[in-house]
């Protein structure tokens, strides 16, 4: 009996490898890179409320069948946004009344995972149309707060990483094409990817934010590097 049970043991185990080898020879890998135009809350995009951001990483790529492809990317997102504040201050003894405006800008950079199905409804042609969707999530590196008066001019810089919460949840739907250069597939792509938790910690921020739900709208380029995981010796 115990015989029977480590043989059986060590077929699944011999089963397991196979499988996993036939899974990791079928994937492809690559590098990815967008820009994005990003803010928060989808307030007025391509505004003055909005900054420009950048994504840069890996992926790895498996067809599932003819019309589906499973995608996992990681890549470091940078996020931000501008938000305007007017405070006016009147001194009655001194016949004083004067307004200041000042630009507060802040920047976040993010750890991003996320995996996406794409759906090809043309499967022929050297140019295939695809749409995407996927979940996101983020572990937040770095943000930073830039203070300006209305002239432009940078008065104050902080760390604001404190302020905010360190993990961040969304989705990402793509619409692009699929298309060969030489011997390797490329895709281009423009992506939404609203976010759907509020990191700001809620304080001290104005009524222009409401809130810190990253979004961004963006230009993403997708080129595969190398053909499979597992390179098989040549017979």
């Amino acid at each position: 009996m115990k015989i029977s049970c480590r043989f059986i043991a060590v077929i699944f185990c011999l089963g397991s490898i196979s499988l996993k080898a036939q899974i990791l020879k079928d994937i492809k890998w690559g590098l990815l890179g967008s820009i994005s135009n990003t803010n928060f809350n989808n307030i007025r995009p391509f505004s003055r409320y909005s900054t420009t951001g950048f994504k840069s990483g890996i992926f790895a790529n498996r067809q599932l069948n003819s019309q589906y492809e499973l995608l996992l990317a990681l890549n470091v997102s940078r996020y931000g946004g501008v938000s305007y504040l007017s405070t006016r201050i009147i001194v009655p003894q001194a016949n004083y009344d004067s307004t200041f405006h000042t630009v507060d800008k802040y920047l976040f950079t993010y750890l991003n995972l996320y995996p996406q199905v794409r759906y090809y409804p043309s499967v022929s042609g050297k140019i295939k149309p695809f749409m995407g969707f996927g979940l996101l999530a983020g572990y937040l590196l770095k943000a930073t707060g830039y203070q300006y008066t209305d002239k432009g001019d940078l008065y104050h810089s902080s760390n604001e990483r404190f302020a905010f919460y360190k993990v961040n949840f969304g989705v990402n739907i793509d619409v692009g094409i699929k298309m060969l250069i030489g011997n390797e597939p490329v895709w281009l792509s423009i992506s939404y990817e609203p976010g759907l938790t509020n990191n700001g910690k809620g304080w001290r921020y104005n009524a222009d934010i409401k809130g810190f739900r990253t979004h961004a709208l963006s230009l993403n380029l997708f080129a595969q590097l190398a053909t499979n995981f597992i390179r098989h010796p040549k017979k």
